[in-house]
């Protein structure tokens, strides 16, 4: 997993983290070098019309964030 994180990096990409569970999941891929993850720990599936309601809800919580991966 490090290998794809370190690769993205060296591509000028972001690494993605998909099937993310748990927060120790979180926190593993955050240690090997993951930018974003997707999964169930960041949101469950939803109606496409609450999507928006959500991002806005969540930009609003991330606003001063450290980009760590574990916070939500």
């Amino acid at each position: 997993m490090r290998t794809v994180s370190e690769l993205a990096k060296r591509l000028g990409l972001v690494a993605v983290a998909e099937g993310v569970e748990t927060p120790v999941l979180a926190r593993d891929m955050a240690v090997l070098g993951y930018d974003v993850l997707q999964g169930f720990y960041a949101a469950r599936p939803m109606p496409a019309d609450e999507l928006l309601g959500f991002a806005r809800d969540h930009a609003a919580q991330r606003m001063g964030a450290s980009g760590d991966l574990t916070r939500r």
